[in-house]
């Protein structure tokens, strides 16, 4: 007999949000260990990276609280044209600082009354569902599968992407930052399990709580093997003798934790003042959304000339970007809280057996397995080590223009770990111990 698991999530396809791919993921493998997964989402969710049809739902249960109570339907029906971008979400201003401060737990609060009506409806008509799982950010996903598992006595896993109130990702000002800790310690409180996206991760959180030790799982973000067949793009289809650099992703340019370009464009610039590398040798194409802000500033930057800025873009169009490429760029802030953290966007570069450059916090988990896995030329998410970030390029320009780079140098068996697949597995063991 198949157990039945109820996945809570705002964010999910055709969304292209990163938030997006863990409960797909989960929702397409379970199966392969005898769950059966139904998904409990929205159609009307804001996506800062618009919407695509990479991720196939068809053969999915999905109850979208956008349509007729109860209807069933792929998600993947929805027209891939963008409805919601970075530039049409807040971003600045006084009125997104008032929703940081009254949308608690996040503005994904919003959809709480319908997503608890249709959740509700669908227990009752099912009761047979043994467990629930949910995923935050947004951790109002979280509250809802609290509130829906005590309601219903259902089992609960819940899984922290991301810092809540410990680690201070929120900064809501005094009172508001207790509802935020007192939150957090009801989830952790009426959860079977709580699961977190690395190893640091749950060591600061089981520091601060240590009553959720023998609760408290890891199971790493990952990469699908679908989305990277091993035929990848011929060589000769990526131009030789150029150093083709590619950054996918959000920049966080309005955030305190935002991306930072210009470690990578001012280490290029004093290289080419001393003249160790050649500007038309290098081209940078950036997937993001550009606020006109931090466009005003690239375009009085030396390097300037050699970006190649392509918007928002669909995750289907950025697997294929970075197999064109032969050098991919990854960027972290330089935080306590990004120290602990390893972004989505890593095990795509990991699945994509491309050498990747990185400017990430020192001393983080993910530079453990970088050297581990040896993914790439190390740079540190500060000014402060512009000497050991100007090398670190000079050092993978050389290596693409000499032909010394093995895109698949990586042996992907090495990496089971981070496979969505593997993960599936580790979800549905949790799972099943809760359903003996």
């Amino acid at each position: 007999m198949s157990i039945k698991v109820l996945i809570v999530s705002y964010s999910f396809p055709p969304s292209n949000a990163p938030a997006a791919q863990r409960p797909y993921s989960f929702a397409k493998y379970l199966p392969n260990f005898g769950i059966t997964p139904l998904v409990l989402t929205t159609l009307n969710n804001l996506s800062s990276l618009g919407y695509g049809t990479s991720m196939d739902t068809s053969k999915m249960t999905i109850i979208d609280t956008s349509e007729s109570l109860l209807k069933e339907q792929s998600v993947s029906k929805k027209p891939a044209t963008p409805k919601a971008t970075s530039k049409n979400i807040i971003s600045t201003g006084f009125i997104k600082k008032m929703a940081v401060q009254f949308l608690i737990p996040d503005r994904g609060i919003v959809w709480l009354p319908k997503a608890m009506k249709y959740g509700a409806q669908l227990l009752k008509k099912q009761p047979d569902i043994h467990c629930i799982y949910a995923t935050g950010p947004s951790f109002a996903n979280l509250i809802i599968a609290v509130l829906l598992a005590k309601r219903f006595n259902k089992k609960l896993i819940c899984d922290f992407r991301d810092f809540y109130s410990t680690n201070g990702i929120f900064k809501r000002s005094f009172p508001l930052f207790y509802i935020d800790r007192w939150i957090e310690k009801w989830i952790f409180k009426n959860s079977n399990y709580i699961t977190f996206i690395s190893n640091s991760m749950k060591s600061i959180y089981v520091d601060a709580h240590p009553a959720i030790k023998n609760k408290a799982e890891v199971i790493y973000n990952g990469f699908d093997d679908d989305d990277f067949p091993l035929a990848t793009i011929p060589r000769e289809k990526v131009i030789e003798n150029k150093v083709n650099v590619f950054y996918a992703g959000s920049l966080y340019y309005d955030s305190a934790h935002r991306r930072d370009v210009f470690l990578l464009l001012d280490s290029i610039k004093v290289l080419m003042e001393k003249g160790l590398v050649d500007l038309t040798k290098i081209e940078i194409k950036i997937a993001a959304f550009i606020p006109q802000e931090l466009l005003e500033k690239l375009k009085l930057h030396p390097v300037f000339p050699a970006l190649n800025l392509l918007g928002v873009i669909s995750r289907d169009q950025v697997l294929k970007e970075m197999q064109l490429s032969n050098l991919l760029w990854h960027i972290m802030f330089n935080s306590y809280q990004d120290r602990a953290s390893i972004p989505i966007k890593t095990y795509e570069y990991m699945a994509s057996r491309k050498k990747v450059l990185f400017f990430l916090p020192q001393n983080s988990e993910l530079e453990e397995i970088v050297k581990e896995f040896d993914l790439g030329y190390i740079g540190y998410s500060s000014a402060e080590f512009s000497e050991i970030n100007q090398k670190s390029f000079l050092n993978a320009y050389n290596d693409v223009l000499n032909n010394t780079i093995q895109d698949d140098a990586l042996n992907p068996r090495d990496l089971s770990r981070f496979k969505r697949k593997y993960q599936a597995g580790q979800l549905a063991h949790l799972i099943e111990k809760l359903t003996v």
